[in-house]
């Protein structure tokens, strides 16, 4: 019972990395939009027009782009806020869930589930193996 919301414990906290990855880059896009594209604007738009003043899209992409980088910054944090407090809830109810066990961990001192599970996987795998080896061999 505890396998799923350790797994979505998880899940959230990988999808918090990711969001905050996925911020700082677009956060360095916004740097090089800001950084770079007034100039490839100059260099192939207004190259042969007689400037006497800045035009106005150059500033326009600086606030842009500082914008959009700082709203997609704050979004992010604020949903993995909400799943930081996702995980804690899950995690609140995974601790309960092991206060009310079964009782077998109590019991019996060298009860471990986990050991059971596991090697009823290896045991599992193992099985899988040997099959498809025979089949190998009956196919050569």
């Amino acid at each position: 019972m505890s396998y799923p919301t350790q797994f979505e414990i998880s899940q959230l906290r990988q999808q918090n990395v990711v969001k905050m990855v996925e911020s700082i880059a677009v956060f360095v896009l916004c740097l090089f939009t800001t950084a770079f594209l007034p100039q490839l604007l100059f260099k192939y738009f207004y190259a042969n027009a007689q400037l006497t003043v800045e035009p106005p899209i150059f500033g326009y992409i600086s606030l842009g782009s500082f914008v959009v980088g700082v709203v997609y910054f704050l979004y992010c944090a604020f949903t993995n806020f909400q799943r930081s407090l996702k995980i804690r809830r899950l995690e609140k109810g995974l601790a309960e869930m092991s206060d009310e066990c079964c009782g077998k961990c109590k019991d019996d001192e060298d009860f471990m589930p986990e050991v059971e599970t596991k090697t009823a996987a290896v045991k599992m795998m193992r099985k899988a193996a040997s099959k498809r080896k025979t089949l190998v061999k009956k196919v050569e």
